[in-house]
């Protein structure tokens, strides 16, 4: 979400709307964030027993 989706908004939406929208576009971001660090941490994990196992 830019800018310019934040200032055309007001004048489609009104403001519960505008809050809801946000909280959602929010979640989605805490989520999307989370499972990338999720996948990080798997990664590393994998990646570190697949080393050790090595040695």
């Amino acid at each position: 979400m830019n800018v310019a989706d934040g200032v055309m908004t007001p004048i489609i939406y009104d403001g519960h709307q505008i809050k809801m929208l946000w909280k959602k576009n929010y979640a989605i971001y805490r989520m999307s964030t989370k499972l990338r660090t999720l996948i990080n941490i798997y990664k590393a994990d994998f990646f570190f027993s697949r080393s050790t196992s090595l040695i």
